[in-house]
């Protein structure tokens, strides 16, 4: 549609897109009143039912309606209040990215604006001193503790002094009238949080580094789409490149978007960036309060905030005048979405910036399979760090082999001698160590000695892990907790024999050999709030000697005092059912290695596991990764796994066993004609790996096949049926699964 033919006469109709489980856009016809202020992007409200909806206008047509809604066709009350209308090019990358997944498009739409980010920008009310109180003046124990907070804070906002003192709003109201507080009522002064102390200096870049920087910008002054894979060693000063070329950004006036894998635990990248960019950066994140949330779309929607650090749901914040898009740690697999709207944010990334015509970089030390083929491939340019940006050299790596028995700690087995050595000979130069077991809890599973029975989850059929800090049985798939029972419920046996270990046992071992050390650990049950920053900045002030960790230690973190990092168990995730086992093993070893030796002192890495000869254990003892692509794409092209084939997963589950299978049963039968006649392998049905998921049983149907879009031909059927499935059952379809459990 023509800019200036929008007032022109005849009927008007807009593609309206709304926040609802709907398979497409609704069409509504556009008074003569209104002509003129609608436009794609444009926030609107609409008739639905007996109800209003705002949404926002995906497209606009002159025309006729088709006949079949001629008869119902409704119009337009009026654009949104409050809504600032959205880029055109934005709008269409929500429409395709729920294209690509098989997703109502209005799913799209509540991740870009979940309900928390919809309205007007709140204001808050905030208690500010008033008079002093006067001698022998009556006040309560609370009432004073309230005072003297505000004395010496200056402030607090309403919500904190209810919660914090016990207070009450017609306590607060008395005190107001007695002038002993204040209101007043205002939008949050810095809904992203503290900043920096102060500006930092940019570092003198590597000449790598230069190079790199100066491919970026040579992309961004010519404008236009363009992708770039940053391969850079652990500490090679990917981060710098980044600052560098957002910087550059923000001197031309437009954005930039940086995607992290988990916004709290990268505390060090944000502050990098407040550092260096100030008050124009903006950090989202899930925990962000719901006031904060609408105001930060406000700013994002109006221009106002130029820089965005965020997790994969900031990929959909609306940004105007997008000319960066960075993914740092682009292999990391938090960047898919694991129900509902079933997203890869990386890939996602890849489409917003086609759209927006701007330029994406995707950093990492350990390039997925996928991106590493498209930088060969023509489709992304690589650029590469092949050094760190330190003089410090990349760190020792000894492989420890657990089969050796003698050689491991006579009452801590899952500790090599060699090890604990290491261990005490940190502790004593006063520096530091991380412990990395990708497993929380004390022990995997709780068995009878008598019968060997597990005590088990009622609806998951797994084991469940002991967690000692809590002292109680734990689901890890549904949550299911329980206490642990005095009597095995087989047999009648008394002992039950702790079996497999996790981060409170390692953490528990360290403890018992050095009694004088400062050790904590960092996982999901420790990480989430405030409770896991407060172990980081304690491992980063040295108030800490050993970090005991899962996977979490391993993101983007750099602590100079830590020289030693051992791998207590190198080979747990190549036990799971997956054809990416291999590579994920090997990016996570590749990442956890590179935390040490990063300050003056050389780094050392011992690396424990039952399997030294395979391939993935074998190319992180050398830090080969190019000897792990080698071998591992030849193994993806044998076998026409990606990048070399696409997948899609379909899954059916339910509460009774039989409907499920027979109706994934009657799937198959329907989707094996499509599949062969386009040559796409029908994998299934079968159970899944893990069978049983709260209460439900699960079958899977794998599509796998050489061309993407034969793949989205059968995936198509697949889709139409999973919208009204049979009774008691679901379907799910992921489209580019990474997990298949």
């Amino acid at each position: 549609m023509a800019e200036e033919d929008r007032t022109a006469g005849g009927t008007w109709l807009a593609e309206v897109l709304l926040p609802l489980a709907l398979p497409g856009t609704l069409t509504y016809r556009v008074p003569d009143g209104l002509r003129a202020e609608i436009t794609v992007g444009t926030g609107v409200t609409v008739p639905l039912g007996r109800r209003r909806v705002a949404g926002f206008v995906a497209a606009l047509r002159r025309g006729e309606p088709p006949p079949a809604i001629a008869d119902r066709l409704r119009d337009v009350i009026g654009a949104a209040p409050g809504e600032t209308p959205l880029e055109p090019a934005f709008v269409r990358f929500l429409v395709e990215a729920a294209r690509y997944y098989f997703a109502p498009p209005g799913e799209a739409l509540r991740v870009a604006f979940p309900r928390t980010a919809r309205g007007t920008v709140p204001r808050r009310r905030f208690v500010l001193p008033g008079r002093a109180p006067a001698p022998g003046e009556r006040l309560g124990v609370r009432q004073r503790a309230l005072l003297a907070a505000l004395s010496a804070r200056g402030e607090l906002a309403q919500a904190e002094a209810l919660h914090e003192f016990g207070a009450t709003p017609a306590r607060l109201r008395a005190l107001s009238a007695r002038g002993l507080v204040r209101f007043e009522e205002r939008e949050p002064v810095d809904p992203f949080g503290a900043g920096p102390g102060g500006p930092t200096a940019a570092p003198e870049p590597t000449p790598a580094q230069e190079a790199a920087v100066a491919r970026i910008r040579a992309a961004l002054d010519a404008g236009g789409y363009r992708g770039f894979l940053l391969h850079g060693v652990t500490a090679s000063g990917k981060t710098e490149v980044y600052l560098r070329c957002a910087a550059e950004v923000l001197r031309a006036g437009r954005a930039c978007l940086v995607l992290v894998p988990e916004i709290a635990l990268t505390p060090q990248l944000v502050e990098r960036f407040r550092g260096r960019l100030g008050s124009a950066v903006a950090v989202v994140h899930s925990a962000l309060a719901a006031a904060d949330r609408r105001c930060v779309w406000a700013a994002l929607s109006a221009g106002r905030t130029r820089v965005v650090v965020g997790a994969r749901s900031a990929l959909f914040a609306p940004i105007r005048d997008l000319a960066l898009l960075v993914v740092d740690e682009e292999h990391d697999p938090s960047f898919k979405q694991g129900d509902g709207f079933r997203y890869h944010a990386r890939d996602l990334a890849l489409l917003r910036a086609r759209e927006a015509g701007a330029v994406v970089v995707l950093g990492s030390a350990t390039p997925s399979l996928e991106s590493y083929r498209n930088a060969h491939t023509g489709k992304l340019e690589l650029l590469e760090l092949p050094e760190r940006a330190t003089p410090h050299a990349l760190p020792e790596v000894r492989l420890c082999d657990l089969r050796q028995r003698r050689r491991c700690h006579p009452r801590h087995p899952f500790l090599s001698l060699e090890l604990v050595e290491a261990l005490d000979q940190v502790l004593r130069r006063g520096e530091q160590a991380i412990l990395f077991l990708n497993r929380r809890g004390f022990a995997s599973a709780a068995t009878c000695s008598g019968c060997g029975a597990f005590i088990g989850c009622p609806s998951c059929g797994v084991a469940l892990a002991y967690h000692q800090a809590r002292d109680e049985l734990l689901c890890h798939y549904c949550g299911f907790r329980r206490a642990v029972p005095e009597h095995c419920e087989a047999c009648g046996g008394s002992v039950l024999d702790l079996r497999g270990l996790g981060t409170e046992r390692v953490v528990a071992a360290v403890s018992e050999l050095f009694p004088a050390a400062r050790v904590a650990r960092l996982d999901s049950d420790v990480a989430p709030g405030a409770a896991g920053e407060r172990v980081l900045e304690r491992l980063r002030t040295r108030a800490l000697d050993v970090l005991v960790g899962t996977q979490m230690v391993t993101k983007g973190h750099d602590f100079p005092g830590v020289t030693l990092v051992g791998i207590v168990r190198a080979d747990l995730g190549l036990q799971v059912f997956d054809f990416r086992a291999a590579e994920r093993t090997f990016q996570l070893l590749t990442q956890v290695a590179g935390r040490a030796g990063r300050g003056g002192a050389a780094g050392r890495v011992l690396l424990q596991t039952f399997l030294p000869g395979h391939q993935a254990i074998a190319a992180a003892v050398a830090q080969d990764y190019a000897a792990f692509v080698r071998t591992e794409l030849a193994v993806r092209r044998e076998l026409g796994y990606p990048p070399f084939g696409a997948l899609a997963l379909v899954r059916v589950e339910g509460r009774e066993e039989a409907q499920v299978v027979a109706a994934i049963e009657r799937l198959a039968e329907r989707l094996r004609p499509v599949a062969e006649a386009v040559r796409v392998d029908l994998l299934g049905p079968a159970p899944a790996p893990l069978p049983r998921l709260r209460g439900a049983y699960r079958y899977h149907l794998l599509l796998k096949g050489a061309a993407r879009r034969a793949i989205r031909e059968v995936a198509a059927r697949a889709a139409a049926w999973a919208e009204r499935p049979p009774p008691g059952v679901r379907a799910i379809l992921d489209i580019d699964p990474l997990h298949l459990v």
